[in-house]
């Protein structure tokens, strides 16, 4: 078979390169975020209780998707960065009904998708001609 290859490291250790960027990331964040009216609701007090709805608060996007998603060691949701700045949520229950409900649906998909996925063997390796079309069909 044919080795793949990885287009970020598989190394554990941060290298000063990942250091560097984190800090770039973390300053272009703060000095990019505009608040366009407030009526004096924000800064929001320490504690205050607070709700969240949509798919982006637990599965926040980092970057694209596709061929522009990141590569990253980890992602802070934006429920997770909220929680440990110490906000209450008044609903975590559907917070966590629609995390349930899209894991649920996310394997249906992979499960639709696998069983569709034709593998065809050649001298090479294995080649699956079938797993674009495959995953076109789930999306509609």
């Amino acid at each position: 078979m044919s080795q793949r290859n990885y287009p970020g490291t598989t190394s554990l250790e941060i290298t000063d390169r990942e250091i560097t960027s984190i800090k770039i990331a973390r300053k272009a964040a703060a000095e990019g975020m505009v608040l366009l009216k407030n009526d004096g609701v924000l800064p929001l007090k320490d504690g205050e209780k607070i709700a969240l709805y949509g798919g982006g608060a637990s599965y926040t996007v980092k970057g694209g998707t596709g061929s522009g998603m990141v590569n990253n060691r980890n992602n802070v949701s934006i429920t997770e960065g909220l929680k440990a700045a110490g906000f209450d949520f008044l609903n975590i229950d559907w917070l966590q009904a629609y995390d349930a409900e899209d894991e649920l649906e996310s394997l249906k998909t992979i499960t639709t998708l696998y069983s569709k996925t034709i593998v065809i063997l050649n001298v090479g390796g294995i080649i699956d001609l079938s797993l674009m079309h495959a995953a076109a069909e789930c999306s509609q």
